[in-house]
């Protein structure tokens, strides 16, 4: 026999023993289950979502799976199962009944269509722009900005043991308005402790176009005057205004470098704000209040200087003072004064029973700049309550849900997907037809 002279044959002569060892174990382990020293039967597959080779099937025809020819439903796991995992849907049989645990995967797709059609429905049984509070738990509070808790920056990148928690009252700040700072330190194990602060240095975060580059120095103080409220607490205030500083004319962004020593450690650390310093409208205060169509109507008066796309919003208050609603306005405004409405959607107010009379306060709004950063120009404020409405019998509101050609869109097509996997289930119980 002559010999192999070819070095890449001889490397396949070398490995074909054991790539036909590999394939013979890989086509054993496809057949056979093994568990405790014995061989199991095969599990018996579910069918695919289209039917089978024979694709859908059609309406009342069996399904082919002798497992699924089912008498019932249990509503519960079968024993040694363990129990139902609680994030996943429980199913409502074909025909009513209280729900039970999906065993197939038709009633897994079912539990699953039912759960996104009741989701859908409840999720937008209010317009985008009426929803409850309780959808937006961070926008209780105008201008709610999270605390930052953040060790100090060195001069060499490092950082410190000591800690350091940055607050401020905003984020955005209009004309007139001043943004609050407060620090407050802590040692590594989250006690307080005191802060020698150094004088802060306000600048923008972005390279100034043409002229001398604005810049504000910033005083940090405990000493309970000022922006302080109370002397030797360990939290240090300081008070900014843009506009009445070397920012006056500036609008973007700026950052604030605050320089400190604590627990035996120098750093620094940072706070930022966005300022507007020409308002594109101004509130008036003045609003008028309708019942139409089923729901509370506020038309707020506005004096427009910039015509563009406005966002508004205010939050409801119940007499107690219960935050229930949160109302928005989207949408072009022209310049001059005039007004923006404000809907409290009657289910809303129907579902939620607040005491009357309801309360509007803290009214916001900017106006959107399109592909520009920063994206917005703000309207000032109105802080705290600005307007209570008239007390109404309920029977003046619609218990009705809000309807869109979307929204029905939506709920044909989720309630057509709960439907098609009834059909299945139910061909699933039924008996099996045996072939002639």
């Amino acid at each position: 026999m002559a010999a192999v002279k070819s070095p890449w044959r001889r490397g396949l002569l070398v490995a074909l023993p054991f790539a036909l060892l590999a394939l013979f174990i890989s086509w054993k382990c496809t057949r056979l289950v093994v568990s405790g020293g014995r061989v199991a039967e095969p599990v018996a597959a579910e069918p695919p979502l289209g039917g089978g080779p024979g694709g859908p099937l059609a309406p009342g025809a069996p399904l082919a799976s002798a497992k699924q020819a089912r008498p019932g439903l249990e509503p519960n796991p079968p024993e040694g199962a363990g129990p139902y995992p609680s994030h996943l849907p429980m199913m409502r049989p074909p025909g009513g009944g209280q729900p039970v645990v999906p065993r197939t995967t038709w009633e897994k797709r079912l539990a699953m269509a039912q759960r996104t059609l009741d989701s859908y429905r409840e999720s937008t049984k209010y317009p985008p722009l009426s929803r409850p509070m309780s959808d937006k738990p961070d926008l209780v509070r105008p201008h709610a900005v999270s605390p930052s808790t953040l060790p100090l920056w060195n001069a060499d990148g490092g950082v410190s043991m000591s800690k350091v928690t940055v607050t401020q009252d905003r984020y955005f700040v209009a004309g007139s308005e001043s943004v609050l700072f407060n620090l407050r330190c802590e040692d590594k194990e989250g006690k307080p402790q005191a802060c020698d602060v150094g004088v802060a240095v306000a600048r923008p975060t972005v390279s100034v176009d043409a002229g001398v580059e604005p810049r504000a120095e910033l005083t940090f103080t405990d000493d309970g005057r000022g922006a302080d409220t109370a002397a030797g607490d360990l939290v240090y205030s300081a008070s900014f205004a843009p506009a009445r500083s070397a920012f006056a004319s500036y609008f973007g962004a700026i950052k604030v470098a605050i320089p400190m020593r604590t627990g035996g450690e120098d750093g620094f650390t940072t706070a930022q704000v966005t300022f507007s310093p020409d308002v594109p409208a101004l509130f008036t205060r003045r609003v008028r209040e309708v019942v139409e169509g089923g729901s509370l109507q506020f038309y707020i008066q506005i004096e427009v200087t910039t015509p563009g796309r406005y966002m508004l919003a205010a939050r409801v208050d119940d007499a107690n003072g219960k935050s229930f609603a949160y109302v928005q306005f989207g949408d072009e405004l022209k310049a001059g004064v005039q007004e923006a409405r404000l809907t409290l959607f009657g289910k809303l107010i129907k579902d939620s029973n607040p005491a009357q009379p309801v309360k509007l306060r803290d009214l916001e709004g900017y106006m959107l700049l399109e592909n520009a950063h920063p994206d917005r120009k703000l309207v000032p404020t109105v802080e705290g309550v600005f307007y209570t409405a008239k007390t109404y019998p309920m029977g003046s509101f619609s218990d009705d849900e809000w309807q869109s050609d979307e929204r029905q869109r939506h709920l044909d097509r989720y309630g057509q997907d709960a439907a098609e996997a009834e059909q299945r289930v139910l061909q699933e119980r039924a008996p099996a037809v045996a072939a002639p």
